[in-house]
């Protein structure tokens, strides 16, 4: 699946509704900004990260029906943005961000 103008224009109503900044870093370069389910790395927990080329285009395809699902919900509030790096270091650090984890805050 390509990020599409479809996709690009949801995202960008997405950030105007919860903010363009990263909720754990603050980053606000949106071409590293990207949603996702607080707490959503307890589903990572219970599965295997993918490993194939296969396996990784189908979680984006699901997370591209994230953003059309948030905005059908209108806007639940379990939706963070976070930037692409504290993303993917909460679902690979047990919840816990680096950032957050190197200050001695809790799970984001």
């Amino acid at each position: 699946m390509t990020f599409t103008k479809e996709l690009q224009e949801q995202l960008e109503t997405i950030l105007e509704h919860y903010g363009a900044e990263c909720n754990c870093c603050g980053l606000t370069n949106e071409n590293f900004l990207t949603v996702d389910r607080m707490n959503s790395y307890l589903r990572y927990l219970e599965q295997e990260p993918p490993c194939s080329s296969d396996e990784f285009h189908d979680e984006l395809d699901e997370h591209f029906k994230l953003y059309k699902q948030i905005i059908k919900d209108g806007f639940p509030d379990d939706i963070q943005v976070l930037c692409m790096n504290c993303m993917v270091g909460t679902r690979y650090n047990g919840g816990i961000c680096p950032h957050k984890e190197l200050e001695g805050i809790g799970p984001v």
